[in-house]
């Protein structure tokens, strides 16, 4: 009995030291926190750009692995559905967008960066040799602004388009 107790006690002791030396906080510090991903959670209602206005739903995935949003897009030749995914990737100690605008079109990952609720999707050189980005700054809470930015060099950008979104009902709780 004593042993055991001895054994139970050094391992206790062994945890604790391993957590105050940083230890386990350098593993957990070193995968994306899927909860940067909870600015998004709840319903919106875009402005008007160019035509075209969006309400959007966001909610966990069931499991908890991704948030899925379903958008319903207002344009000028009438109404369109859109799916996106949002999810933490371990393998690249990031996150990644995966838009599917109608069914049938291949989606293919986009890097999503999120520093401080400013997420940055895209930005990478595409085939015209510019560069193409969009902004979701989440800092207000329940609304956000949107950017569409364009670079030559990747460094100097261009404002294509923005806009505002507002959520018009809360987000939901995690399970």
């Amino acid at each position: 009995m004593t042993n055991t107790i001895w054994r139970v006690g050094g391992a206790i002791l062994a945890t604790l030291l391993f957590e105050q030396s940083g230890g386990a906080q350098t593993q957990a510090s070193s995968r994306p926190s899927s909860r940067a991903l909870d600015d998004i959670l709840g319903v919106w209602q875009s402005d008007t750009v160019g035509g075209m206005s969006a309400r959007t739903t966001c909610a966990h995935s069931p499991l908890g692995a991704a948030i899925v949003c379903e958008q319903r897009i207002t344009a000028p030749d009438g109404e369109h559905r859109a799916l996106n995914f949002f999810l933490a990737d371990s393998a690249s100690n990031g996150y990644l967008y995966y838009g599917l605008p109608q069914p049938g079109l291949p989606m293919t990952p986009t890097r999503l960066t999120i520093a401080n609720h400013v997420w940055t999707y895209g930005g990478q050189m595409q085939r015209d040799s510019s560069y193409y980005r969009t902004l979701n700054d989440f800092s207000a809470g329940n609304a956000y602004v949107w950017r569409q930015e364009k670079s030559r060099d990747g460094v100097h950008w261009t404002v294509m388009r923005e806009g505002r979104v507002m959520r018009v009902k809360p987000r939901g709780n995690r399970d």
